[in-house]
């Protein structure tokens, strides 16, 4: 699909080239070109839901980048959503595809915007983390070991008993046509995973 998408802008980019800008057709061919754009970013959440995304992990701070995002995410929320950053007090080593992270970190702060229409509080916490057998076995069969964790919470309207087992399903959404893919979540659950790492959620109607 990602082949046939590159023939696609190939070709529009070509048919361009060779118009004048001032012709007409060529708002239809940059109406084109956009298309195939968010079609690549739509075939790319997939791959990181179905965890074929190619990724290129390494050992960075998970503060650092949370820094680093502070600027987008203010960008990314109302004016009326307060952002609380809440650190580890200790560098937070983790070994991940940054790109992924921060692709998690983004989807993440827009459902809690979408869920806060009337403004509130998005919240942002990382710790370290050691866990025995008994608690890896418990979070989806992960091994023991040294882990990092990055919380979000927000002060939205929650989820109901019925939506919150189907949030990770790819193209599952409760927002109105138009309003959202149904893949936001779903990539993350897939980036996460692909990282090695388990990612789950709590939330009760009218408690975020």
């Amino acid at each position: 699909f990602n082949n046939m998408l590159t023939a696609i802008v190939g070709y529009a980019r070509m048919s361009g080239a060779a118009l004048p800008p001032s012709h007409p057709i060529s708002d239809h061919l940059q109406s084109i070109m956009q298309a195939a754009d968010r079609a690549t970013k739509l075939t790319r959440q997939l791959l990181v839901f179905s965890r074929r995304q190619p990724i290129e992990p390494k050992v960075f701070d998970l503060n650092d980048l949370v820094i680093d995002f502070d600027k987008m995410l203010r960008c990314l929320l109302e004016a009326e959503i307060e952002l609380v950053i809440l650190l580890a007090t200790d560098p937070v080593p983790l070994k991940s595809d940054p790109t992924q992270m921060e692709q998690v970190l983004m989807n993440l702060a827009i459902n809690a915007r979408d869920s806060m229409p009337d403004g509130g509080k998005f919240m942002i916490e990382t710790a370290n983390v050691a866990l025995g057998a008994e608690q890896a076995s418990q979070l989806g069969g992960i091994s023991p070991g040294e882990y990092v964790t990055l919380t979000v919470s927000d002060t939205g309207k929650g989820m109901s008993d019925e939506v919150r087992p189907r949030i990770f399903e790819p193209f599952f959404t409760t927002k109105e046509i138009g309003k959202g893919t149904g893949l936001g979540l779903a990539t993350c659950y897939g980036a996460v995973k692909q990282n090695g790492g388990h990612i789950e959620v709590l939330s009760d109607p009218g408690r975020g």
